[in-house]
């Protein structure tokens, strides 16, 4: 298994295909890639070509990472998914989710290495600055 963090959120990447995201609060969202033919179509739509497992995968990051380029701890979708009380704007996190997946493919790149290998920003008032590994 690995595990990504991404902002207060934790990604396990079991070898088996189970992604499991769990929340700040220690909720867990476990999701599977599916076997039928609507997926399998997705996944190609995608750019994913017939790879089923890396585009749920990767769904799953995508939705902690764009959590985090907003100031986010968690994706409002997973946290509606993990209580039961979906949020009223779901759809939309699905759409930049699944535009997000469209692109990184297109451009030849993995949403799992953005997910790892990402520095953390420091910043002071006059200098803006990315930290470099050894500086975390």
């Amino acid at each position: 298994m690995k595990t990504l963090a991404i902002s207060e959120t934790t990604i396990e990447l079991h070898d088996d295909g189970l992604t499991v995201t769990v929340l700040p609060d220690g909720s867990r969202v476990e999701a599977r890639p599916q076997g039928n033919p609507t997926y399998a179509a997705r996944a190609a739509a995608l750019g994913y070509g017939a790879d089923v497992a890396r585009m749920s995968r990767e769904h799953e990051i995508g939705h902690s990472l764009l959590a985090e380029w907003l100031g986010l701890p968690e994706s409002p979708t997973l946290r509606g998914v993990a209580s039961g009380a979906h949020w009223p704007h779901w759809p939309e996190e699905e759409a930049a989710v699944l535009a997000l997946a469209a692109f990184s493919n297109a451009a030849g790149v993995s949403l799992e290495d953005v997910a790892r290998d990402r520095r953390p920003y420091t910043e002071d008032l006059d200098h803006p600055t990315i930290a470099e590994p050894d500086d975390v």
